[in-house]
């Protein structure tokens, strides 16, 4: 048996009331916009450190 805690079912219940508007929060196409920028922040970062290794 799968054991979930219980902020888990929580947020499960709060998210579509989010995705719809009704209660505040970051909907989940924000939060999966966030991720994809995120992981570009960081492979734009590493991009940058290793160009400001190589004019060294």
């Amino acid at each position: 048996m799968i054991s979930y805690s219980t902020e888990t079912l929580r947020k499960w219940v709060r998210q579509p009331k989010t995705d719809q508007g009704i209660q505040g929060g970051l909907s989940t196409s924000d939060r999966e916009r966030l991720k994809e920028l995120e992981h570009e922040n960081r492979e734009l970062t590493h991009a940058n450190e290793i160009l400001r290794k190589a004019s060294a």
